[in-house]
């Protein structure tokens, strides 16, 4: 979303792709980001970057959809997988809950 840009205050970077973000938006939708927002010593703090060189950037970006708007459209099992993953890593309960249920119900078991 270009909308993310304005005024955005923190960076997520996967490998060459950069992610401008909102720390208010991230802190208040992940209690992981929050506790990671609230550290000042840490290099992610003081450089306003995260690097995420293990995950794959269309799933970040589908990730920071959610956070900022709390909707998801999973386009296959992997991407499903994935964000279930990264909404375990952040502590995203109703994103999790989303992902869950994708694999509990979707068009191959209807």
């Amino acid at each position: 979303l270009k909308s993310r840009s304005l005024f955005s205050d923190f960076i997520i970077q996967v490998g060459e792709c950069l992610f401008p973000v909102h720390r208010s938006i991230l802190a208040a939708r992940s209690n992981v980001f929050l506790a990671m927002f609230q550290q000042t010593q840490t290099l992610e703090v003081t450089s306003s970057i995260l690097h995420l060189d293990d995950q794959d950037p269309s799933s970040i970006d589908l990730f920071l959809q959610y956070l900022y708007s709390d909707t998801c459209v999973f386009a296959d099992e992997a991407k499903a997988e994935q964000l279930l993953e990264l909404a375990d890593k952040y502590h995203v309960d109703s994103l999790k809950s989303l992902a869950e249920d994708y694999f509990i119900l979707n068009k191959e078991n209807c």
